[in-house]
């Protein structure tokens, strides 16, 4: 089977929060896997600033993906300040957030080719909710991609 990368496309969207508490999202890597993608290609918001993508694995990042955006919705049930970290491909991109709930500051550090010369950093300050939509829709973005809804 010919290997394919999946495309994600990361939106500032609107978009309404659903119950993704019950999506199985520790098999949606297999299912992908199975649809003959190994690689994503993330792209879109926030990642164009300093990247036309960045690659990420199907199977070790899917999750990882899920778990952080899960992690963001259970912090915006607190109703106070919070931090947010994810750490992508192994280190190749590292999203790190701080958010007083009505704005966020969201730092990108971009390793191409995991090498410390190579580091690309890109901070931004926007509204609290485009960063959680972000979130959002590249989760969405991976269900679609899976047909699961």
């Amino acid at each position: 089977m010919n290997s394919q990368t999946a495309r994600l496309i990361a939106s500032l969207q609107p978009r309404s929060v659903q119950s993704l508490q019950n999506v199985e999202y520790h098999k949606l890597a297999n299912k992908l896997l199975n649809m003959g993608y190994e690689n994503m290609l993330l792209s879109g918001a926030f990642i164009e600033q300093f990247s036309d993508g960045v690659l990420l694995f199907v199977d070790n990042d899917v999750e990882l993906l899920f778990d952080c955006y899960l992690y963001l919705e259970n912090l915006l049930l607190i109703e106070e300040p919070y931090k947010h970290f994810a750490c992508l491909n192994d280190g190749l991109l590292n999203i790190s957030s701080k958010s007083d709930r009505e704005r966020t500051e969201i730092k990108f550090e971009y390793w191409p080719g995991l090498n410390a010369t190579n580091l690309i950093t890109y901070t931004t300050d926007v509204a609290a909710d485009k960063y959680v939509w972000w979130w959002r829709n590249v989760a969405y973005e991976i269900l679609n991609l899976t047909s699961v809804k």
